[in-house]
């Protein structure tokens, strides 16, 4: 590889490989950069400013090259609040989605006929809904682990033995 002076113009035209060996050179981790944010951190050693960390690089927002306008520093979003899933029977409660969707669906066909629901409950109500079939299975699955209860046929096989 050929020694460059660095210079805007050529730093621009660096491919990965030359930008990793400039930032290893200038002392700037570029484990998690990309080559555009190595660009800007060895552009920013250039103008004889201190080398933007990679925190400070990936919190710009960049446009696109063909959009013309500056890049503008992204307005810090607060980080979300995690709220505690619930967990029993070593199963953890889904966040909210289809999983979660599946779930709340069996508990209300439980609630509402007092039967554990099947998997063939669960396979109408997934077409019904247009969701997909092995998913709900499976988390027909998880909910009846996580709620204790036991397999329909377990139960009439329980019953059967003890008669």
């Amino acid at each position: 590889m050929k020694t460059k002076t660095m210079t805007a113009e050529t730093i621009d035209q660096m491919g990965k490989a030359e930008l990793r060996a400039a930032c290893k050179a200038a002392a700037i981790k570029y484990g998690s950069m990309s080559n555009f944010q190595m660009r800007e951190a060895l552009l920013a050693t250039l103008d004889a400013q201190p080398a933007a960390t990679p925190a400070q690089v990936a919190a710009e927002v960049v446009p696109h090259p063909s959009a013309g306008s500056t890049p503008k520093r992204a307005v810090p979003v607060p980080a979300k609040a995690k709220t505690p899933r619930v967990q029993q029977n070593g199963v953890t409660r889904p966040g909210p989605g289809k999983c979660l969707d599946v779930w709340e669906a069996m508990e209300a066909l439980h609630a509402k006929t007092g039967n554990v629901p099947t998997s063939a409950d669960a396979a109408a109500w997934a077409t019904a809904n247009g969701a997909n079939v092995s998913n709900a299975t499976q988390e027909l699955s998880r909910w009846r682990k996580f709620s204790g209860l036991v397999k329909p046929a377990k139960v009439a096989k329980e019953v059967r033995a003890a008669a």
